[in-house]
């Protein structure tokens, strides 16, 4: 697969600065992902929701309001070997 640039990105790294490099479709939680921006894209999945409430037992008493907001977003990576 070729980036935009028309930069060739060759095949995945197995190794990256000594330490081993693992092709997943999974992050597991408490590890990260590192790439470079120039070979992905953040896409909407969803539009913002922003719902607004008073609707706890307490809430309407109190005069408070219970605020969510939620936005899906997928990253889409181009050039999978620009990714660790």
């Amino acid at each position: 697969m070729r980036p935009r640039r028309g930069r060739n990105c060759g095949p995945p790294s197995r190794a990256y600065g000594g330490r081993p490099v693992a092709v997943t479709n999974s992050i597991a939680s408490g590890t990260f992902l590192v790439g470079s921006s120039a070979t992905a894209l953040i896409r909407d999945r969803m539009e913002a929701v922003v719902e607004i409430s008073d609707s706890h037992p307490d809430y309407f008493i109190k005069n408070m309001l219970a605020i969510r907001a939620e936005e899906r977003l997928t990253l889409q990576v181009m050039c999978r070997a620009a990714w660790i």
